[in-house]
């Protein structure tokens, strides 16, 4: 009708019936056409421009192919991705060429899985970029490289080609494009092995390196974005598989290069896992600001708890609790600890050398000359002192009450002098700081690992005020004491590994879990440094036990 009287001088209202009977076509047709959409849970604005949209293929096999590409999405996804499709001037013939480069590539289902997600996730770019990406697609580089390989994870892009500088690093992770290969090495860590420790030595060096904690999307991203710089690079893995993580990041790296690795006596490995602290609980027990007057001593001696498995009928229960417990063992049979047989398989293929360490190697005084011999072989930028490499770092232990600050007032005015107290490998790196150490205990060791830092300017301050500084000397030396004497009845809490041994012994079902485990997973050392292997007496003590049982 309105149409009608807009065209009332041009005879509209004869032309009235036409327009209704057409109305009525393209409703009925729109209707029809929502009933055989209602599993792509659009709302009607989207089916709207499909609707308007849908000439260029006929309707059953416009359908299939858009249900293909919309399948994975959520409800706010469809709409988005339906919002930006139909807003490029050339959204018929771009649905053309993904429907012809599906069905080209139709067999090989790794580059259909990518094709999919980054036209879903990153349409405008693919627009922008589909020359591009489609010569790509039909070089003789990807043919050899990934078509005939069956590679899992092809790149969309050319990574010879690739300006790194401009590509983001999550479009890079979605389009599978292999890391820049700006690393002189890779480091891989193995739960329980010292791997915190080779960070903190790592970096000391002069070594860029990623975050270890994270999943492989992530290690990639901060990779990526490492990669972009011109220094001394490491890829640095963790050996812990996160829930639904995947073995993309391993086939993402390609440049050739040694492969560092530090292992241990598996049942060495299991000792720290039945004596974790709880550390949500233990880290906050402990407050990082103290004054002369704080209670330290019932701070320290409640500030640890340890993870608690309980096993029930309903399965593992967890808690926290002031005693470690060998049943914590049954909560890592799934193997998400022990991933290091599934890395080498696939990184071995581009490794130079593979370089296995026992963790023996970077412990106390050996640390120093492990990395000496690492320096000549990696060609490691620079070393620190001695004394760095031999100081504690596991903080699975009474020093996780650190780093804390002790702040003292000075009489009179507004002022403060903050005394530092933390581990030596945690010094700041700037020039500031004068250890107390050697005035508050002249020649007596309590806790070597231990320092006890104030500013420069503040020094004089607080060693000219005498009686100052004998409050301050009295009460740090009391702290540290105590701090020693809970670490010690912490130490007599937790278990060795000749309970966890015996415990394998009375319990059947973890000790053929963990065998299952230790056999896959040092395969690859067991053929190649098979010395580590019978150096480890807790492990070969571990085969023993579970030949003896086999016998009977």
């Amino acid at each position: 009708m309105i149409k009608a009287h807009k065209s009332w001088y041009r005879g509209g209202y004869l032309k009235l019936y036409t327009s209704i009977k057409d109305a009525r076509k393209i409703y009925k047709e729109f209707k029809q056409f929502i009933q055989d959409h209602q599993d792509f849970k659009l709302n009607n604005s989207s089916l709207i421009l499909i609707f308007e949209n849908k000439e260029f293929i006929n309707d059953e096999e416009y359908k299939n192919y858009l249900t293909f590409l919309l399948q994975h999405l959520n409800p706010k996804q469809k709409q988005e991705f339906i919002k930006l499709l139909f807003s490029l001037p050339n959204s018929n013939s771009l649905l053309k060429e993904f429907k012809e480069l599906f069905e080209e590539f139709k067999d090989y289902e790794a580059l259909l899985v990518v094709l999919k997600h980054n036209i879903s996730f990153h349409l405008q770019f693919i627009n922008n970029n589909l020359t591009l990406i489609k010569e790509w697609l039909h070089s003789k580089e990807f043919k050899e490289k990934y078509l005939d390989t069956k590679h899992p994870y092809p790149s969309l892009l050319n990574p010879l080609k690739l300006d790194y500088e401009s590509v983001d690093a999550e479009l890079a992770w979605d389009m599978n494009v292999p890391l820049p290969r700006c690393y002189e090495f890779i480091f891989l860590g193995n739960y329980g092995a010292g791997s915190a420790a080779m960070q903190l030595y790592l970096s000391s060096c002069g070594i860029h390196i990623n975050r270890r904690i994270s999943n492989n999307q992530q290690r990639y991203i901060d990779c990526f974005k490492l990669c972009k710089h011109n220094q001394y690079n490491a890829l640095v893995i963790s050996g812990y598989r996160f829930t639904n993580d995947n073995d993309k990041l391993y086939f993402l790296i390609t440049k050739k290069v040694p492969i560092l690795c530090i292992v241990r006596d598996p049942i060495s490995v299991l000792k720290p896992i039945v004596n974790h602290h709880e550390t949500a609980n233990s880290y906050k027990a402990f407050p990082r600001n103290i004054s002369l007057k704080s209670d330290y001593k019932h701070l320290i001696q409640g500030c640890i708890k340890y993870q608690h498995y309980v096993k029930t009928e309903q399965g593992l229960k967890y808690t926290a609790s002031d005693h470690p417990t060998l049943a914590n063992l049954y909560a890592y049979t799934e193997g998400n600890h022990f991933i290091l047989k599934e890395r080498i398989d696939i990184l071995k293929n581009i490794a130079s050398e593979i370089l296995y360490f026992d963790m023996e190697a970077i412990k106390g005084k050996n640390t120093f000359k492990t990395f000496n011999r690492l320096k000549e072989i990696l060609h490691f930028p620079s070393l620190r002192e001695e004394q760095f490499y031999s100081s504690k770092v596991c903080v699975n232990d009474i020093l996780l009450a650190l780093p804390v600050t002790l702040s003292i007032p000075l009489e009179y005015t507004e002022l403060k002098i903050d005394i530092l107290i933390t581990t030596y490998n945690s010094i700041p790196k700037n020039n500031e700081f004068i250890d107390l150490k050697r005035q508050l205990f002249n020649n007596e060791v309590l806790f070597e690992h231990i320092v006890y830092l104030v500013k420069k300017e503040d020094y004089s301050k607080l060693i000219n005020n005498s009686k100052l500084f004998n409050d301050v000397k009295k009460y740090l030396i009391e702290l540290t004491k105590t701090l020693e004497e809970q670490e010690k009845i912490e130490v007599n809490k937790q278990f060795k590994e000749k309970d966890i041994l015996e415990y394998f012994r009375k319990n059947k079902d973890l000790r053929d879990s963990f065998k299952k485990i230790f056999d896959k997973e040092y395969a690859h050392l067991k053929q190649v440094r098979p010395d580590i292997v019978a150096s480890w007496n807790y492990y070969n003590e571990f085969e023993k036990i579970c030949e003896e049982f086999d016998k009977h």
